[in-house]
């Protein structure tokens, strides 16, 4: 998933949580589940754990957020058909 998304007033989302993948994002409970960062390793982007057990978390996506998603996964489906 590549599409930008702004979360919410006071919902900040850290440059390592780029790690979100679809099955994180619940579009139908307007949620993302943060379960991984990306660190750059040898040149590349890597996925792992959030550093602290804080970091993993449930985070509110809003309405035009939400919309984006949508738009996004349906032109990722009509690309792969």
């Amino acid at each position: 998933m590549r599409a930008r998304t702004r979360p919410g007033p006071g919902r900040a989302v850290g440059r390592g949580r780029a790690g979100l993948r679809w099955l994180d994002v619940d579009l139908e409970h307007g949620t993302a589940t943060s379960t991984q960062q990306l660190q750059r390793r040898h040149r590349r982007l890597e996925p792992c754990p959030p550093k602290t057990a804080h970091s993993a978390r449930v985070i509110a996506l809003d309405r035009t957020t939400i919309a984006a998603l949508r738009a996004h996964w349906d032109r990722q489906q009509a690309e792969a058909a």
